[in-house]
């Protein structure tokens, strides 16, 4: 039975816990006895235009339970649409370019499954004009009787009328859909239907794209002149903007129980930058040129004088300054005093000073993201599908007539160049991580290691307070996460081979910053075997040959071997040890579904389990059973190590 059945179903707060995994006791607790002070926390964002925005975060319980709702309304959503328009039609590498398939059959592209803001400014590239609208205070229009409202009368779900009430209750606070809950943007998706589908036909009956990201309308068209249905140019006015909405379109959005910000809505011309959200479209969907350099510029300021400005407005225009001597005062001011000059290197004379390498790194995983968008399109530069008149890598032969590669659509031909922002981001992940990390850092062979030593260090951590806080029950060190995003910047694979290559470039790229570093140390630990061996052979070379060029008399620790970087083996009594050698038999043989453990297999099979089943079900699930006491001596190194490093003892 399909999730929307079920739902439709439910009758009592009882099916409703079921359906949500839930106890109705459970379930009633979050609802009915706990207070409203305590189900959320307010704070202020400050917006780019001005102004604040309000994010109410639920509590923890109850963020569990909107997750929940949200999947179970996603998963409503996916079975509703039709066979060939759900997700599971569009995976996997086809000719067909699958998420684009996807995006222009969607008009919604904000918190939608597969789609960004990158599918949605696709749609607009290389249009003659550009409208955006955005539409004031969006969420707030979602009260909780416009909520309970939707799931009772929709045509779509049409629910029990105490289970309609039971999800506008989990869902609402304050009376409202609140910015920062995991189920408003889906609810909000929900309602905003029939506003979409509206504007589409509007859209369509005018030869014009529509899509909508959030609280984001955009309208565009190639037409000679832009149709005055959906806004209309006003000559000789004085008021803010020349443009403002149609009859059409503005009747639509107020019938929606919507109002629109008149002062954010703006016209975009071929012959001027066009965005939309936030992305350049004039030719193909990337970041603007300024947005990038003030970016790079940042980094290069974090990189020699440990913090840079970040600021406040969306754009950035470096004032123009005809006198040498000015410039040259502007760059000693920055440099000795530390004042922000107006035509400094940072750019932005409005900044604030900021040490956040957090932002930055959201920033430049926010570029990378998008460069790297139309790449996911192309087949390693060439063309998806075949054609007559492409060579391509796997058809040497041109055949006549040939075809110019200028009348096709240039992002199916070519893979857009990332070195530079790939090298940015690589300097800067190294950076963070490594240089000037802003706590001990640990790096294993593998990512289910990490979680064997939290929960080592979690259970052990009484006797261990330099590497855990047992008030806070977090740890005081942290651990480099091998995500595929990581590995892909740094040029790292998983194992050791992975390790040999950072040990290997590690010297040269602390060289590439001018403020001091190495503050904490970075821990490598390596199975106690012939590849792990084989990384600590690599480093000793690597140190023994800086020690002679330099006539270093001094015998530093064993352990220690050049900048801030430590290599750990795992203690072995005799012979090769691996870390999951440091558990107990019976932990090992720990049975999960008749399958037994197999330190060999990464994923489970017929008859074993791999290293993430274990990691995950039996370490992190039953940690408070098991017994770690082999984690000790482990742990004592890495103890004595942070010791020695924080007081510059290496000898």
């Amino acid at each position: 039975m399909s999730k929307l059945t079920q739902l439709k179903q439910s009758s009592s707060l009882s099916d409703v816990a079921s359906l949500l995994g839930y106890k109705p006791s459970a379930l009633a607790f979050i609802l009915y006895r706990m207070d409203d002070v305590d189900k959320y926390f307010t704070f202020d964002v400050p917006k780019k235009s001005g102004g604040h925005r309000v994010i109410c975060a639920p509590c923890d319980k109850l963020k569990k339970l909107q997750r929940k709702l949200a999947d179970l309304l996603y998963d409503c959503i996916e079975e509703d649409k039709p066979s060939e328009e759900t997700l599971g039609e569009f995976r996997g590498e086809n000719s067909d370019l699958p998420l684009r398939k996807r995006a222009r059959k969607s008009m919604s592209h904000g918190y939608e499954k597969g789609l960004s803001i990158a599918t949605n400014a696709e749609m607009h590239v290389g249009k003659r004009f550009v409208y955006n609208i955005d539409l004031t205070s969006f969420f707030d229009c979602f009260n909780f009787g416009r909520v309970r409202g939707y799931f009772l009368k929709n045509s779509r779900f049409r629910l029990n009328s105490k289970v309609a009430t039971i999800l506008a209750q989990i869902a609402c606070f304050q009376n409202k859909l609140p910015q920062g809950s995991p189920c408003s943007p889906v609810i909000s998706n929900l309602i905003s239907k029939h506003l979409d589908y509206h504007l589409l036909s509007i859209a369509k009956n005018h030869s014009c794209t529509y899509t909508r990201y959030v609280d984001d309308l955009t309208f565009s068209t190639n037409q000679k002149a832009f149709p005055k249905a959906i806004a209309k140019r006003r000559f000789l006015t004085l008021e803010k903007g020349s443009w403002r909405l149609g009859s059409a379109v503005k009747g639509a959005i107020e019938n929606a129980g919507f109002s629109v910000n008149e002062n954010k809505s703006r016209m975009q011309y071929r012959d001027s930058r066009q965005e939309v959200t936030g992305l350049t479209v004039n030719k193909r969907v990337n970041v603007s040129s300024s947005s990038y350099r003030q970016i790079r510029s940042m980094c290069h300021s974090m990189f020699k004088f440990g913090y840079y400005f970040k600021s406040s407005a969306r754009t950035v225009s470096k004032p123009k300054t005809n006198s040498i001597l000015t410039r040259l005062y502007n760059k000693f001011a920055l440099k000795y005093f530390r004042v922000h000059t107006q035509d400094d290197e940072l750019g932005d004379t409005q900044g604030q000073e900021c040490t956040s390498l957090a932002s930055l790194d959201g920033m430049l995983a926010h570029i990378y993201h998008i460069k790297s968008y139309q790449n996911r399109f192309s087949r390693k530069g060439h063309r998806p599908s075949s054609h007559d008149g492409i060579r391509t890598k796997f058809n040497e032969s041109s055949s006549y007539p040939p075809i110019v590669r200028g009348d096709t659509y240039a992002s199916d031909n070519h893979r857009v160049a990332l070195d530079g922002i790939k090298n940015l981001y690589r300097k800067f992940m190294f950076f963070r991580y490594f240089y000037y990390n802003e706590k001990p850092l640990i790096i294993c062979e593998g990512k289910t290691d990490n979680i064997y030593l939290k929960a080592a260090i979690s259970r052990l951590g009484n006797a261990y307070p330099e590497l855990y806080d047992a008030t806070t029950k977090r740890c005081r060190i942290s651990f480099f996460s091998k995500s595929d995003r990581n590995l892909e910047i740094l040029k790292m694979a998983e194992g050791t081979s992975g390790l040999s290559y950072l040990i290997k470039s590690y010297k040269r790229l602390c060289s590439k910053y001018k403020i001091k570093g190495g503050s904490h140390p970075v821990i490598v630990i390596v199975d106690n075997d012939d590849a792990g061996r084989g990384v600590i052979k690599k480093a000793e070379k690597i140190k023994n040959d800086t020690i002679k060029s330099k006539g270093i008399a001094a015998n530093y620790r064993l352990d220690y071997f050049f900048e801030n970087l430590y290599i750990l083996a795992v203690p072995s009594g005799a012979g090769d040890a691996d870390i999951e050698d440091l558990f107990d038999s019976s932990v090992l043989n720990r049975e999960l579904s008749g399958k037994k453990f197999s330190r060999k297999n990464k994923k489970s099979d017929g008859s074993t389990y791999g290293k993430a089943w274990f990691a995950e079900r039996v370490i992190k699930a039953e940690r408070e059973k098991i017994n770690f006491a082999k984690f000790a001596p482990l742990l004592d190194q890495v103890r004595d190590i942070i010791k020695a490093h924080d007081s510059r003892n290496l000898i």
